[in-house]
């Protein structure tokens, strides 16, 4: 079996309100139209490629190796779904998704940590400072596919909701 060392899932539907048409695959998976575009934060570089795998087919993948990098990198992207690393060292993911929910352009961006941290302790601090799934990185690459583009859906039908 492969194994994620952890990683946190930020998506996000880029326009407000939503212009993303959702379609389904060969697989039963709903999708936008448009190829998403993934950002990996990981310390490790095995685990940004191996999150990089599970997204290459369906998302624009980038990579950046720390917390600092990232927020440097979203400067010149705009990401649909990242993820980050729960620890590293500087900025923990727990630092990063608060940083991060601070600014209101943010605040309704799903986000999904993957962690080796499993239990209901760790599940609470990664959903207090707003992720909305905290499935555990032994999940099956294909499951964590699935429940990435779950939220990226969720997101984009919240959004065509009238507000």
């Amino acid at each position: 079996p492969m194994f994620i060392l952890g990683c946190l899932l930020i998506i996000t539907v880029r326009s407000f309100p939503c212009r993303i048409a959702i379609r389904t695959d060969d697989h039963g998976v709903s999708m936008p139209d448009a190829k998403p575009t993934a950002i990996v934060v990981d310390d490790s570089r095995t685990s940004r490629a191996y999150c990089a795998a599970i997204l290459s087919g369906r998302f624009d993948v980038r990579a950046a190796a720390s917390g600092a990098e990232f927020f440097s990198l979203l400067g010149d992207v705009t990401p649909d779904v990242v993820l980050l690393d729960v620890e590293m060292p500087g900025l923990s993911g727990y630092d990063v998704i608060r940083r991060f929910k601070l600014d209101p352009a943010n605040a309704d961006i799903p986000v999904i940590f993957l962690s080796a941290h499993d239990g209901a302790e760790n599940e609470l601090e990664g959903l207090a400072p707003g992720a909305v799934d905290y499935p555990s990185n032994h999940s099956p690459p294909q499951l964590i596919l699935r429940r990435t583009h779950l939220q990226l859906v969720m997101a984009a039908q919240k959004n065509q909701l009238p507000h």
